[in-house]
């Protein structure tokens, strides 16, 4: 249902987007395999209401795996809209997280590459 909600509302923005400026260019992303945390505000503690502690093996399992669905989700998401990119940050932040959702700054400029890789084909000099 997640994913359904999800699918819905970028397509909406994509296509409002489009009507607001014709000429618009949208990047998504999907993030990174983040970590559950102890007491993790946006991982651990949500997984723990759901009975995996944040040290389980199987709680980075579950998180790579909702992270690659959204990732598909935004890909196609990309390929039926022309103005929309798909910026696939995977591995990327490899463990070098400020927070559990939020990388440090050298991998954050890390994934600022990525987007600028994108980006700076359409700069006019």
């Amino acid at each position: 249902k997640v994913l359904t909600r999800l699918d819905k509302g970028y397509r909406a923005v994509a296509l409002e987007a489009k009507k607001f400026e014709p000429r618009i260019l949208m990047l998504v992303h999907g993030y990174d395999y983040a970590l559950p945390r102890k007491n993790g505000k946006w991982l651990g503690t949500p997984m723990k209401g759901k009975g995996f502690s944040h040290d389980d093996p199987i709680s980075p399992k579950i998180i790579a795996f909702l992270v690659d669905r959204f990732n598909e989700l935004l890909k196609a998401v990309d390929a039926d809209f022309a103005h929309v990119r798909h910026v696939n940050v995977r591995g990327t932040v490899k463990g070098r997280w400020h927070d559990e959702l939020h990388p440090k700054e050298a991998a954050a400029r890390d994934v600022a590459k990525l987007f600028e890789k994108e980006i700076r084909p359409l700069l006019v000099s």
